[in-house]
């Protein structure tokens, strides 16, 4: 036996692991530099704290809720144009109707659309919807970026007994049937744990969809943010990674997917109905992947559903950049107050055509 070897460290006798192990150890030490000072120059350079900044922070029912800490600022949307955001009334109400104004009160439930990250708190469609009633109607706002048709049920459940709302408006994106069936394949950078509602239970449950990377690392969601903008207006492959990874590329699962998050919405829309038989509940998607899926899963549950609405929008802009596509698909100022327009006619036309529905659904 040789006992020169046997004085050897260990890294002596073991060298090409040794150098791997350093190398790992070096490369996980360098990421937790990268990530921590990411976090600090971010919130240096934006001089205040992320709390102070985040829309949205972590909730146990609904996997995220609004922010009721966050600082009014001013920004630039995609479009170039100023943004002001105001704080939210609440952690779950963007905005209640303003006191001593009378009219029917309504309630709009949605996502990003009704958060509005990219417009003027003050500007948005809702907000419209109000001015241009002449207060025939008091408006409150409820809705979070990202949201399922469970966590836009989860959060009308919260806030009804507040509002009481005689009409409840559910704005839908293409995203909701997706998002409503769990995957776990979702790698998106906004993912955090949602609920998810079985239809077979009746009964919710938070899981989190999103990739390990982007569940734990901020530096991590900002590349990968980044990368998406760019694609959008420079597309170098991203997107069809994107769909490689995903179950979309998948025409079965995709298949199974929307069937699931149909019966997902329409049940949800029917308990709804059910808990609420006085409200009037109306329907509306703000872009048409869905449309007619949409418009079957309300008016099946006996509710009101807003057929066309983007179109009908895009010919009331009257040519008028409505959007911030490719960069950013929110309406921006201008389709804010053209859609807020637009939801106010169709509103009154309804309820001209049936006055019975101002009482009951």
């Amino acid at each position: 036996m040789d006992s020169s070897n046997n004085n050897k460290s260990i890294f002596e006798r073991h060298r090409r692991l040794s150098n791997l192990t350093l190398m790992m150890l070096s490369l996980a030490v360098t990421l937790l530099i990268l990530e921590f000072g990411f976090r600090f120059a971010r919130d240096a350079i934006k001089g205040s704290s992320w709390i102070s900044r985040a829309e949205n922070i972590d909730d146990d029912d609904l996997g995220w809720s609004l922010n009721p800490q966050k600082q009014p600022l001013t920004k630039a949307n995609a479009c170039g144009e100023t943004v002001v955001r105001g704080t939210p009334a609440s952690r779950y109400l963007n905005r209640v109707p303003a006191t001593g104004k009378g009219g029917t009160t309504v309630l709009f439930v949605g996502d990003s659309f009704t958060q509005g990250t990219e417009v003027s708190s003050n500007a948005l469609y809702y907000e419209i919807f109000e001015q241009a009633s002449g207060g025939r109607y008091a408006v409150a706002a409820a809705g979070a970026g990202g949201f399922s048709t469970a966590q836009e049920y989860l959060l009308l459940e919260k806030v009804f007994q507040t509002i009481r709302p005689r009409i409840v408006f559910w704005q839908l994106t293409g995203n909701d049937l997706p998002e409503n069936v769990y995957t776990g394949t979702d790698i998106s950078a906004v993912q955090k744990p949602r609920a998810y509602y079985d239809p077979a239970s009746d009964s919710f449950h938070l899981r989190n969809p999103s990739l390990w990377l982007l569940r734990h690392s901020e530096l991590a969601k900002y590349v990968y943010g980044e990368m998406l903008k760019i694609e959008r207006t420079r597309p170098f492959g991203l997107s069809s990674l994107i769909s490689w990874l995903t179950p979309a590329d998948d025409p079965s699962r995709s298949d199974h997917i929307t069937r699931h998050g149909l019966k997902v919405m329409q049940e949800l829309i029917g308990k709804a109905r059910k808990a609420h038989p006085e409200t009037l509940f109306i329907g509306f998607s703000v872009d048409s992947t869905w449309d007619k899926q949409y418009q079957t899963a309300f008016e099946s549950q006996g509710a009101l559903y807003f057929a066309g609405l983007p179109e009908k929008i895009s010919k009331a802009g009257r040519g008028e950049r409505l959007d911030c596509a490719p960069v950013d698909p929110h309406w921006n100022h201008a389709g804010n107050r053209v859609a807020g327009e637009v939801l106010l006619q169709l509103t009154e036309q309804v309820l001209a055509a049936s006055p019975a529905s101002r009482q009951k659904p």
